[in-house]
């Protein structure tokens, strides 16, 4: 707030916390359209159409209040508020970032709401994420050393799309074994696979259809999604 000419009272508090205080009107008239009580939270339109550097230091804001820089995987965020989660994915993926949200605990009988949590998913990411939002954030962001933050692959996928030689170089185990995400983004020279769960699967009508080949292999990536050509 200081690098932004903002007067900040700082004020520490009984417990693990601390106080900032700001008498300057145009942030408080922010804050109060931001957070309302009782209310869904949404990412502000001004964030989604800032710069990567802001983008990144709200990220990091919602990891210092709502997130843990402990957790495996990384949790960026933990509310109850299940659109304003996907909305972080959304927006983490403008900066490059694979995250994934999932229920934590379903709602209660008693009143409690279902818990959600963003977690950043891959190793890449998390690479990228500890650069962009870790210089960002007031918490001592802790680096990853290992595969932890993956997702596994399972090694027929990759072997079908392979040359026998070309398969014996790169991963040494029995022909269906299963590879982290980080072994395979390697094997193939990319970034970012992530899956993805089907909800739904329905009957659409009858329409004009296609029988393609794609050359090196049978995958092919359309709108950002890898898609399979064979049923």
């Amino acid at each position: 707030m200081t690098r932004h000419g903002l007067h900040v009272q700082h004020l520490q508090g009984k417990g693990n916390w601390i106080t900032l205080r700001s008498s300057n009107r145009r942030i408080a008239r922010w804050i109060a359209g931001y957070k309302r009580p009782n209310t869904p939270l949404v990412i502000p339109e001004a964030v989604w159409r800032s710069s990567v550097e802001v983008r990144a230091a709200f990220v990091a804001g919602l990891m210092d209040g709502d997130g843990c820089f402990t957790d495996r995987p990384v949790t960026v965020v933990s509310t109850v508020y299940e659109e304003f989660g996907r909305a972080a994915v959304k927006l983490l993926a403008t900066l490059g970032i694979i995250a994934e949200i999932r229920c934590r605990r379903p709602a209660t009988p008693k009143g409690w709401k279902a818990q959600w949590i963003v977690t950043i998913k891959d190793s890449l990411a998390l690479k990228r994420a500890e650069q962009l939002i870790g210089s960002n954030a007031c918490k001592t962001w802790i680096g990853r050393i290992g595969k932890q933050a993956g997702y596994t692959v399972p090694g027929w996928m990759v072997k079908r799309d392979l040359s026998w030689e070309r398969w014996a170089s790169v991963w040494t185990g029995s022909r269906d074994a299963s590879m982290n995400s980080a072994t395979l983004t390697q094997i193939v020279n990319a970034t970012h696979y992530v899956p993805v769960a089907i909800r739904q699967v329905r009957p659409c009508g009858a329409d004009r259809t296609y029988d393609i080949e794609v050359r090196d292999g049978s995958v092919f990536v359309a709108e950002g999604y890898l898609v399979y050509t064979q049923p």
